[in-house]
């Protein structure tokens, strides 16, 4: 989950980004812009989506579009984090 700590404007960019990575199809990337205290909670590596009627994972990639100006955000992890 994100939480956006401050407010939203146009020219400062810092949207949230999704990126399906589709097997044999183009990238499609959502846009989600965020104003102060707004959450989003989203998958960190796969997702459920139906798959020739059947539900199966499908990668997912998140970031943000390119910062032009300060924007601050919290992040709060829901997984076990493994890291060195």
């Amino acid at each position: 989950m994100a939480i956006s700590l401050g407010p939203a404007r146009t020219d400062d960019g810092g949207e949230f980004a999704l990126v399906d990575d589709r097997p044999g199809k183009r990238k499609r990337i959502r846009v989600l812009p965020t104003d102060i205290g707004d959450a989003i909670i989203f998958c960190t590596r796969d997702r459920l989506t139906p798959i020739a009627g059947l539900y199966g994972r499908q990668p997912v990639m998140h970031g943000v579009q390119e910062v032009r100006a300060e924007r601050y955000a919290v992040g709060i992890p829901f997984h076990d984090y493994a890291g060195s």
